[in-house]
């Protein structure tokens, strides 16, 4: 179980370091874009929907890692002040109650909305926009197998200490 845990932490690991690799392009090309827009008066439109493609890329590739991380917003006040064991119990619980469930809902859902994007090879519908739109929707789909995969880590984590193994599990930290 161990070696399923790190693979899918790394995974979620690498997936991380590229969301922050964009992020820092993200900065550079809102740079460039106010550089153009007020000092050299040009506003073009793929520099702003490329601002909008990184920051949803940004978003999609960072939320397992951020799982990983427990770092998305829980109930901290109650939460914190379980024993690890019914932190487990909770955190098990919600993986396969709500985290589960609802990627999947969120896979199946976008399914059609990217087949469609991929079968019409969907771009910007503005003039000078950028092409390839269809690439930026097929990750909705792809970022939620990612929390899949991170929920299964979290769940065999949850599992291990439920059965004594306390090591994914702190007394003053969530994991």
């Amino acid at each position: 179980m161990k070696t399923i845990i790190n693979i899918c932490d790394k995974i979620s690991g690498f997936f991380g370091y590229i969301a922050a690799w964009l992020t820092s392009a993200l900065v550079l090309v809102i740079i460039y874009d106010v550089f153009t827009r007020y000092l050299l008066n040009s506003s073009k439109i793929w520099i702003q929907e490329l601002e909008w493609h990184i920051f949803a890329l940004v978003i999609l590739l960072g939320t397992a890692y951020t799982l990983r991380q427990n770092g998305h917003v829980r109930v901290d006040i109650i939460y914190s002040k379980l024993s690890v064991r019914k932190r487990a119990l909770i955190d098990l619980l919600g993986v396969i109650i709500l985290l589960i469930p609802f990627s999947l809902f969120i896979i199946y859902t976008s399914k059609d909305f990217v087949l469609s994007s991929w079968q019409c090879a969907e771009g910007s519908p503005d003039p000078g926009g950028l092409p390839a739109r269809y690439l930026l929707k097929a990750m909705l789909p792809f970022s939620f197998l990612l929390v899949i995969i991170q929920g299964a880590s979290m769940f065999l984590k949850a599992l291990l200490t439920l059965l004594g193994d306390t090591s994914y599990y702190h007394e003053k930290t969530n994991h």
